[in-house]
């Protein structure tokens, strides 16, 4: 049974010690979280996020040991009508990239679109999703709340998503634009081959992500 949400202050800087974490342990100003199974384990939970349009992204830093299969971090973007969507890191490397075997301290960047004049987020929601057992140390995070330039560039088809699970695809007003269908228009400038190859890396990468989700069940 999954602990009940606590909710973190609003604020550009999340410091582990003053925000206490849904999953895991806090040592030396870093979120320890060890797990024996595959799952979804909810880090944090912010209530009234202080983001505005056109775009945000939190960042943070994360090292791992022994992680089995793949693991990736996700944020989940909740708008006032309760339509959800979310970003991935599930690219192959970088700020987006998902998790796997051992890795030293690196940098992870979870962004989101809002499009102008988008809507505000009422909820952001930090998660850990594994396939099999691992040990995972988060740093604090970072909101770059507003319209500045994300520190993370645009990513191909097949890193982060961001999808909209509520049924109606235009309850975001264009959001996830950016990182999802924004992302897809690169490849109308790629040739033929380059196309094909991400078609089927993307399908992959869906049955993938199929098979993750139905951890939740």
């Amino acid at each position: 049974m999954l602990p009940v949400p606590l909710v973190a202050l609003a604020q550009s800087e999340i410091d582990w010690t003053s925000s206490e974490p849904l999953t895991g342990e806090v040592v030396e100003g870093e979120l320890f979280v060890d797990v024996s199974e595959g799952g979804v384990y909810p880090l944090l939970v912010i209530d009234e996020p202080d983001v505005r349009p056109p775009r945000f992204q939190i960042d943070g830093t994360i090292r791992h040991e022994d992680v089995v299969g793949v693991a990736y971090l996700e944020m989940w973007t909740v708008l006032a009508d309760e339509s959800r969507y979310f970003t991935r890191t599930l690219a192959d490397s970088g700020p987006l990239g998902s998790m796997t075997g051992t890795s030293e301290q690196r940098p992870f960047s979870l962004p989101f679109e809002l499009g102008e004049g988008g809507p505000v987020p009422v909820r952001l929601e930090i998660n850990l999703v594994t396939e099999g057992s691992g040990r995972f140390w988060v740093g604090p995070l970072s909101i770059l709340p507003s319209g500045a330039e994300p520190t993370t560039t645009t990513p191909t088809p097949t890193t982060s998503e961001t999808t909209d699970t509520s049924g109606n695809g235009d309850a975001a007003g264009g959001a996830g634009l950016w990182w999802g269908l924004g992302a897809l228009l690169v490849v109308g400038a790629t040739t033929f081959g380059w196309l094909r190859s991400v078609r089927r890396r993307r399908a992959e990468e869906q049955r993938r992500m199929n098979a993750m989700d139905s951890l939740r069940s």
